[in-house]
């Protein structure tokens, strides 16, 4: 209203004359004027019904609107192009960000419609769409709109290294993480054939010392048959079957052993002793004298071929083998003895008479070899 009576007062102060702005007196009446003053009394009547009816059509818009503002509302401008929008910027996670309070903005002067011969009502292109009221700020972190996710999503379609970087990616578990991992389990080594073979030689002898003579020959045959050249296996074996008088087992395994161990002189000794049990002396000879040269052939062994060849009628080898195997210096009183013997079946009596008087002498003889020896002595004696 303030600004109705503005506009009045300026129009009064414009179409005053000077006469009549001083002060009349009393005692002098007003006669009314006729031409020019009169039209401004009429337009000034009719200013203001103009105005108090727009006034009033302005009040009756203004208060018949339920939940608008105070303050007139601003017109809404056209929204603008997508291509024209700035970019938000990101908006971290845990941070609200407050709403912006919007500024007041000063209701505009209402126009003096009637002034200009317009229509009180507005007309429907200017009609301004009012703001939502304002809501209060959310406690959780702010979601962006479509219409910011609109640049956001063409600056990734533009530049994908952009997004990769600034997003943090959480990766896809693979199949393999996703599958159950195996519980580690430990692949004991298996035994080599030497622990094989050790550990069934070791069973066998424990079978043996504790009486088991047929779990222990198993044991011995198995350690055998995983490596035949295990000589300890092979010398427990055959004393196990020579002690159970199964000689051509025995002769078969010893024969084997020295196909294995050619230098082995105690096998050779052992085979030749069982085929002269069987009856087969030659073959006993010939198997003494393919290993004659064995390192390990001393005097025992020599010994030995030499009474198998004495068996045999052979008293001139006999006496050669008898007179090596005393050379080696660990000469019996048996050997002085065998040797004397072939000697007196060669006709050589002195030197027989001469090896009976050794043996004699040793005394390592036994009472019935001693005897022996004497009888033989006392018959070299007589012959002459």
């Amino acid at each position: 209203m303030s600004v109705i009576n503005r506009v009045l007062r300026d129009l009064e102060e414009r179409n005053a004359t000077p006469a009549e702005a001083g002060p009349q007196p009393v005692h002098v009446r007003a006669v009314a004027r006729s031409g020019r003053r009169h039209r401004s009394v009429i337009a000034i009547a009719s200013v203001t019904s103009l105005a108090v009816a727009a006034a009033g059509a302005f009040a009756a818009r203004h208060w018949q609107t339920p939940g608008l503002p105070a303050h007139a509302p601003a017109i809404s401008a056209a929204p603008a192009a997508p291509g024209d929008s700035p970019i938000p910027a990101p908006v971290q996670p845990g941070i609200t960000a407050a709403a912006p309070v919007p500024k007041p903005i000063a209701a505009p002067l209402p126009r003096p419609v009637a002034l200009w011969g317009e229509s009180t009502a507005a007309p429907a292109s200017v009609r301004t769409k009012m703001p939502p009221p304002d809501r209060a700020p959310s406690k959780g972190p702010a979601i962006p709109s479509r219409a910011s996710e609109a640049p956001v999503r063409s600056a990734e379609a533009t530049d994908p290294g952009r997004s990769t970087q600034s997003r943090p990616q959480t990766a896809a578990p693979s199949a393999d993480s996703a599958a159950v991992e195996p519980a580690i389990q430990k692949t004991q080594k298996p035994p080599t054939v030497a622990e094989r073979v050790d550990t069934a030689f070791r069973a066998g002898a424990a079978a043996a010392q504790n009486g088991h003579v047929r779990e222990a020959e198993s044991r011995f045959a198995e350690a055998l048959a995983l490596s035949p050249s295990h000589l300890p296996a092979r010398q427990a074996l055959l004393g196990l079957l020579i002690e159970s008088r199964r000689n051509d087992a025995a002769e078969a395994l010893v024969l084997e052993g020295l196909e294995q161990h050619p230098e082995n002189a105690a096998f050779a000794m052992v085979a030749a002793r069982l085929q002269v049990d069987r009856g087969d002396l030659n073959a006993a000879i010939a198997t003494l004298e393919r290993h004659e040269t064995a390192p390990s052939a001393g005097g025992d062994y020599l010994s030995f071929h030499a009474a198998l060849l004495q068996r045999a009628g052979r008293h001139a080898e006999a006496v050669d083998k008898y007179g090596d195997a005393i050379a080696m210096g660990t000469a019996r009183a048996v050997w002085h003895m065998g040797r004397a013997i072939s000697l007196r079946e060669l006709g050589r009596t002195a030197d027989a008479r001469s090896g009976f008087q050794q043996a004699l002498a040793s005394g390592a003889l036994t009472p019935e070899v001693r005897e022996y020896v004497e009888r033989q002595l006392a018959a070299l004696k007589k012959s002459g």
